[in-house]
């Protein structure tokens, strides 16, 4: 009976320093990566918060911080990818949804427009009026979605620096699915 309980004694503190040396190896690697994004490091910065990640995949900072980099990247689909799991997980945290309407905002100009090779926007050119209406009807999805979780953050951070920033956004936003619904009203 003493050998169980001092196994099972052991078994605990094994348990408890592994969950230590990985609360720090994430906090050092998330330091290292904001010290990468500040330098203007930023595919350093998305390698430091992927191997968060992959220590523990539910870390809210980390899956925030990720698709803010993402969408910095302009690599929209993974900032959104990341921004819904940063949702997801971090217990009705109102930033969580404002960077998750900023990575909707972000992957649906994404559908519509491309840059070229002088970096300016081009409106991409479809194959089909099929492909095309399919990428509006998305394009308007995430647009809707988007303007659900700036709502969401600005309900939740009253009185905030930025929420007359963020209410021109939803107004914006409004007006472009407004016109688009009009332009494509004979395809909606």
């Amino acid at each position: 009976m003493r050998k169980l309980i001092l196994f099972c004694l052991l078994l605990f503190i094994g348990v408890f320093c592994s969950a230590c040396v990985n609360s720090f190896a994430i906090y050092e690697l998330n330091e290292k990566a904001m010290e990468m994004m500040e330098a203007g490091d930023k595919e350093g910065a998305i390698a430091r918060w992927e191997s968060i990640i992959d220590l523990d995949p539910d870390v809210y900072e980390a899956r925030y911080n990720l698709a803010n980099a993402y969408i910095t990247a302009n690599k929209c689909e993974k900032a959104l990818e990341h921004a819904l799991v940063a949702e997801k997980v971090s217990k009705k945290e109102p930033l969580a949804n404002y960077i998750l309407a900023v990575a909707y905002d972000c992957s649906a100009n994404q559908l519509l427009e491309t840059k070229d090779e002088e970096g300016q926007t081009v409106k991409i050119e479809f194959s089909t009026k099929e492909n095309e209406v399919n990428a509006v009807k998305k394009y308007i999805d995430y647009l809707e979605n988007a303007l659900k979780n700036y709502d969401i953050y600005v309900t939740e951070m009253k009185n905030t620096e930025d929420s007359d920033t963020i209410m021109r956004k939803i107004n914006e936003i409004k007006n472009t699915i407004s016109t688009k619904k009009e332009e494509y009203k004979a395809y909606l």
